[in-house]
């Protein structure tokens, strides 16, 4: 990722707040809703920003349009925002034009929105009362049901059918532990994934008391929350301020559907993360007596690597004493061919994950098994290694592979693999 830098793009709307933004990247406009600080209640505009040109356009300034708290932005870039009270309004920049929606809020107004998911809907929260809703492509508004309590921060999986938030935002999420909750679009139901008050208060003597941000890093598998607190045994719910970390496991079925086909062009050779050349390789191994050995030294463990990147594995003779030296011992035998296979977070890290070679044509047949090997971080005493499989084939130059994860996986197939590659599993370097 390139360096970024933050640049100020002015005042949207003079002597207004905006506490409510949400885009279209696609468009480079930015929505907001500006509010009058004297209003009660909140009365102000909906405007549109133009991010290259730097200028606002009012939308609407209707008495109509309440609570001037969530945007909503679909899968066309197309804005909603609540107006009347009850019910949402779509305006879509390119043509100017806006629409009351024909479905009404289970709320007074939107409180708390996702980007759109991969079908097109997005998913919602009101706010009096509060409860979840799905918004549909055509502009249907299904009610998902009541939320457990005031909800300010909505989290979406990519694949959008899980939801993350946390109740309670104004203060009292501790009073109920302060639980992490799943809700599943499908069925609106929602499962708690883990209190986390008692975690903060033992380790930091700070409740968690409420939180207006959760953001999920689906890649990593990382659930962001920052919450208000304070001490335990204050009568305040604000005063400190705490960042907690989840981490979630991994998203089943999803990594996988976003690998290309290994049969297609770009199969293979978009997980190819670095190869060797052929013509390095072949002939008998030899080893040599490295300088050291038989002196009074204690080398407790030697992981292998290859450290240099030219396909062989190297030694590290690591020393207990810290007044003697390790030794580093480079591998320049002879050898045979190799494929190297790794795995991201997505598919759980690597660790338990059998990765297994085949001769062309005969994955899964016991008789036709080449090599198999399950990764582990650990190698020996005291040793850590890479997570990655290192497959010896001998001198064939290419071979099926199956990689098997852990029980939350389906095996993935890639057939004619050529030989001296390293693969990254689902996508790539």
């Amino acid at each position: 990722m390139g360096r970024r830098a933050n640049r100020p793009l002015g005042v949207p709307v003079p002597d207004h707040g905006v506490p409510s933004l949400a885009g279209s990247a696609d468009d480079g406009v930015l929505y907001g809703e500006a509010t009058e600080p004297t209003s009660d209640p909140d009365g102000g505009s909906f405007f549109a920003y133009d991010v290259a040109t730097g200028e606002s356009t009012i939308v609407d300034d209707s008495p109509d349009h309440v609570g001037f708290r969530a945007l909503a932005v679909d899968a066309e870039g197309r804005a909603l925002f609540t107006k009347p009270s009850g019910r949402l309004t779509r305006y879509d920049h390119s043509t100017g034009a806006s629409e009351q929606l024909e479905g009404a809020l289970p709320g007074e107004f939107l409180r708390a929105a996702t980007p759109a998911a991969p079908d097109g809907t997005v998913y919602g929260v009101t706010q009096s009362p509060d409860h979840f809703i799905a918004i549909r492509p055509d502009g249907a508004i299904d009610d998902l049901g009541a939320a457990p309590g005031y909800v300010t921060s909505l989290a979406m999986e990519p694949h959008g059918s899980t939801v993350y938030f946390v109740p309670g935002a104004h203060g009292d999420s501790a009073e109920d532990d302060t639980p992490l909750y799943a809700l599943d679009t499908a069925t609106g139901a929602q499962d708690v994934v883990v209190r986390l008050n008692p975690m903060t208060e033992d380790a930091l003597g700070i409740s968690a008391d409420g939180t207006y941000n959760v953001v999920l890093d689906a890649a990593n598998r990382r659930l962001f929350i920052g919450f208000n607190g304070a001490a335990p045994a204050d009568d305040e719910s604000f005063g400190e301020v705490v960042l907690v970390e989840v981490t979630l496991p991994p998203a089943a079925g999803d990594a996988s559907a976003a690998m290309p086909p290994a049969s297609s062009p770009s199969g293979v050779e978009a997980l190819t993360c670095a190869s060797w050349p052929a013509t390095e390789r072949g002939g008998d191994p030899s080893l040599a007596t490295p300088d050291g050995l038989g002196s009074d030294q204690y080398w407790v463990t030697g992981p292998t690597a290859d450290v240099d990147g030219d396909g062989r594995l190297d030694v590290l003779l690591v020393e207990w004493e810290a007044s003697l030296p390790s030794r580093l011992l480079l591998n320049r035998a002879a050898a045979g061919n190799v494929i190297e296979v790794a795995v991201d977070e997505t598919l759980g890290g690597g660790p338990g994950t059998v990765v297994t070679a085949y001769e062309p044509g005969g994955s899964g047949d016991p008789e036709q098994l080449v090599s198999r090997v399950e990764i582990s971080p650990t190698q020996g005493y005291s040793g850590g290694v890479a997570a990655v499989a290192r497959l010896g084939v001998g001198d064939r130059q290419g071979v099926d592979i199956v990689v098997t994860p852990p029980a939350a996986f389906e095996p993935i197939e890639l057939p004619d693999v050529p030989a001296n590659r390293r693969l990254r599993l689902p996508a790539g370097c």
